[in-house]
Order: C-alpha cells, then structure tokens, then sequence
C-alpha cells in the first residue's frame, strides 16, 4: 500500500527534521560554516521575502482600500517586521540544509 504524500513528508519531519530553523540559527552563529554559504543562505532569504512580500501587495492595498486607510499604520508595522525577521529565518532554514552534517 503506498503512502500519500502529505503522510510520507510527516513521517520525514519526525524522523530527519524537514525544516530545522535552530540548526540553521546555531550555523549562522559557527565559526566553522564559511561565510559565503552564510551569504548566500541570507541573500536567498531576502529574495523570498521579496517574493513573498509581493504576493502580498495586492492582497495589502485591497484591505487598505476597504478600510479607508485605517490599516496602513498596522500593515506598515507587519510589513516592517516580515522584512526583518524573514531573511533571517528563511536563510537559517536554507542554511541549514545546504552545509553538510557533521
């Protein structure tokens, strides 16, 4: 019987760690991983927060339009913090899976 795929991708997580957000922190942090796999994990980040924060525009000035701009303080606030924040979390997750097990 073969398994679905949504139940083989959980079985992996379990097992091997799909998306190891630590790890990849505690890499950023390592003298041992070179600099340019931490460069380009970040920049590769940054791209897909940029992706992401484009998907989103549209969605944004739609719900700013129906408030009559009362929410572009709160969306500038969350736009401001996913472009801090997710960089970072998305390059220490590539990271993660980009250097080798030691």
């Amino acid at each position: 019987m073969n398994k679905l795929p949504a139940q083989a991708a959980v079985g992996y997580a379990r097992r091997k760690g799909w998306i190891d957000i630590r790890g990849g922190l505690a890499l950023l942090r390592s003298r041992d991983v070179p600099i340019g796999h931490k460069v380009s994990a970040l920049a590769l980040g940054l791209v897909l927060a940029l992706v992401l924060e484009a998907i989103e525009f549209p969605v944004e000035m739609i719900l700013d339009g129906m408030t009559l701009g009362l929410a572009t303080p709160i969306l500038a606030l969350i736009d401001g913090l996913e472009i801090i924040a997710l960089p970072i979390l998305f390059g220490a997750a590539i990271l993660a899976r980009r250097v080798p097990a030691r």
